[in-house]
């Protein structure tokens, strides 16, 4: 049965698909970085690789669970953005705010759509 989906879940959806698919090119780029650098540690640098992977499949999957109106979804993708706002801070404080500025800005908007969604 389908259901008629919200404007705003459909939007809260559409941005978590983007962020499947930027977990998912950030991967590829750090599997790349892996094989051309020597990373002093491997292991941590294997296990961050893993982070990338598990996030980006748990965001997939929080995404095409969302306009279901599946509560699994919607608790799997706030937990991560709301993950997501302290790295940005602390990408700040380093003074990477390139990187720091557009997850913010994602994670706030994610989180807004996700909260503020029709029951």
């Amino acid at each position: 049965m389908l259901f008629r989906i919200a404007p705003i879940r459909r939007i809260g959806a559409a941005l978590l698909f983007a962020e499947s698919a930027a977990f998912g090119i950030a991967s590829i780029w750090f599997c790349f970085e892996l094989l051309v650098a020597r990373p002093k540690h491997l292991i941590a640098a294997l296990f961050e690789l893993g982070i990338f992977v598990l996030f980006g499949v748990v965001v997939f999957f929080a995404a095409r669970g969302l306009p279901t109106r599946r509560r699994s979804g919607r608790t799997a993708a706030l937990l991560i953005n709301l993950i997501a706002l302290p790295i940005s801070y602390y990408l700040g404080q380093a003074g990477r705010w390139t990187f720091a500025a557009p997850i913010a800005i994602v994670a706030i908007v994610v989180c807004a759509a996700l909260i503020s969604a029709e029951k």
